[in-house]
């Protein structure tokens, strides 16, 4: 299907386009959300200067976020003790008026590690958060054929 475009004050995503939901909570103070799917291949090689082929390698996912101090405290009183053993999901969700809603769900999140920084001046406290996704879903798409759900 080809994209069509808007012909004058087209919209497209940006961050206030984001619904952000971790452990089905809704979360409105998140500063910064980012994940990304990765495939390690091999090379196979030869005499040629090209490679012959490649390996179906490995996949690889990870997932961080920044919140904000509430959002953090409030996430990880959910959590409750021992957060860091907790499995969950995270979606993020993009809805603009004339663009499709698109949800991408980061399953199997365990919170790795949860970074502390405060420094003078006006900005809000924050949290880096890093999580350990088992796979991440591209609005419902998975990134290889044979992915166990």
């Amino acid at each position: 299907m080809p994209i069509e475009y808007p012909l004058i004050n087209g919209c497209r995503y940006d961050f206030g386009s984001i619904v952000f939901h971790l452990n089905g909570n809704l979360i409105l103070g998140v500063k910064e959300i980012a994940y990304k799917n990765t495939r390690e291949r091999g090379e196979v090689r030869g005499t040629p200067l090209q490679r012959l082929a490649k390996t179906r390698g490995q996949y690889k996912c990870e997932a961080s976020c920044t919140l904000f101090r509430l959002e953090f405290d409030e996430l990880i009183k959910k959590l409750g003790d021992g957060y860091q053993d907790v499995v969950f999901p995270v979606t993020v969700s993009y809805a603009n008026d004339g663009q499709p809603l698109v949800t991408d769900t980061i399953v199997g999140c365990t919170l790795d590690e949860d970074d502390h920084s405060n420094s003078a001046g006006t900005d809000p406290t924050e949290v880096k958060i890093n999580l350990n996704p088992m796979y991440i879903l591209m609005n419902g798409i998975a990134p290889f054929k044979g992915l166990l759900r």
